[in-house]
């Protein structure tokens, strides 16, 4: 999947554990980071009916098990109106738990990866897989245009989200 032979490469700084997490319509997609190459847990969690109070215990429940420091998302702007909750619960969980929340745009997400030949969300995993290759049996098929997409690439997209901020702190 790498273009002009382009690897990521990101030094390893130090022991962050950073929740990066891709909100769905379904749910949210999620890949807790040691540091650039070591992973401690990632998934898709479904939050049936949009219920705030279980959104919110996953989250609290993913930060006090995994001793979180860091939380990563997008931001909320063009975002559905539930999304948008969300978000408003998940800084609110960051605060209560004291951890510090970021959010990174689609376009520091693009910025990083466009360099490395992958310019689509498919290619962006392709390339994760290469350089995260326990994710690979997560990754699925190439969609067709009529597809709708997979959840499985939220933890993808949460893995982008990540990577980028590690390169960024760097």
């Amino acid at each position: 999947m790498t273009t002009n032979n382009k690897k990521i490469s990101i030094p390893i700084l130090d022991k962050e554990r950073i929740l990066s997490i891709s909100l769905t319509y379904r749910g949210f997609g999620f890949i807790i980071f040691e540091d650039a190459k070591i992973i401690v847990d990632w998934g898709h969690a479904s939050v049936f009916n949009h219920d705030p109070e279980i959104f919110e215990k996953r989250i609290a429940t993913l930060i006090e098990y995994n001793l979180i420091e860091t939380v990563l998302s997008y931001p909320t702007h063009r975002r559905p109106t539930q999304i948008q909750k969300n978000i408003s619960s998940l800084k609110k969980i960051c605060k209560l738990h004291g951890v510090k929340t970021k959010f990174l745009s689609k376009k520091n997400v693009t910025d990083t990866f466009e360099p490395l030949g992958a310019y689509t969300k498919y290619q962006r995993a392709g390339l994760i897989v290469e350089y995260l290759p326990e994710l690979s049996y997560k990754l699925p098929p190439k969609r067709k245009p009529w597809q709708s997409e997979d959840l499985r690439m939220s933890i993808f997209d949460a893995a982008c989200l990540a990577l980028s901020y590690l390169y960024m702190k760097r």
